[in-house]
């Protein structure tokens, strides 16, 4: 029984859609610890067959299409640009030929199937089964939602919690349920350690 950590440089993205919702430009993100981020482009296209073939109701009739020559930006606003003119050209289909490496979209499915608490602070980890057989531990800090108000200061606490996924730049994955609940209530502690540091140091600073 192991667990390990693996490092993701792509922890983010957001999605442009064709009219029709069979196109999608993708800008993939990396995580903060990279110097510099950067911003890169593909392609999703549908290619379901049948008067009732949906894009939502057949996801493995997706194809990936990555750019031979890679779209890659350090600015997020000159990627969306390129984005929406290459999302163009492939509706008109006017993309020149082996412009992409086509793949099969197959992305891993996840179950979450055990949520565990942190005992003496507002942090969890979800344990979910993975379809290659692996299991995936994925950590949030609960906390206030913060809106502005007329008081001073300018932002007030509210009695609403909210949470906030960490640890993005890393994932967590074990070979059994035994070792990701293992490495679950160890990062746990490591999690509290931290949010224990902050505020100490936040007391410490006013």
């Amino acid at each position: 029984m192991a667990y390990w950590h693996e490092q993701q440089e792509w922890v983010g993205e957001y999605i442009l859609l064709s009219a029709d919702g069979t196109i999608r430009a993708h800008i993939r993100l990396t995580n903060q610890t990279v110097e510099p981020r950067r911003c890169e482009i593909y392609l999703m296209e549908w290619r379901g067959i049948g008067p009732f073939a949906h894009p939502d109701q057949t996801p493995d009739a997706w194809m990936e299409l990555w750019p031979r020559q890679p779209l890659v930006f350090t600015e997020r606003t000159q990627a969306e640009t390129a984005a929406r003119d290459l999302l163009a050209l492939r509706e008109t289909g006017s993309t020149p030929p082996n412009t992409f490496e086509e793949q099969q979209h197959c992305p891993i499915q996840r179950e979450s199937i055990q949520i565990l608490s942190h005992p003496g602070m507002r942090i969890q980890a979800e344990i979910s089964h993975r379809s290659d057989g692996l299991f995936e531990v994925r950590y949030y800090e609960f906390a206030h939602i913060w809106e502005a108000g007329p008081a001073t200061p300018a932002e007030h606490r509210t009695d609403e919690w909210d949470s906030i996924r960490v640890r993005q730049e890393l994932i967590t994955l074990a070979d059994s349920l035994e070792s990701a609940r293992d490495t679950a209530r160890t990062e746990m502690e490591g999690l509290a350690d931290e949010a224990n540091s902050d505020v100490i140091a936040s007391q410490l600073f006013r």
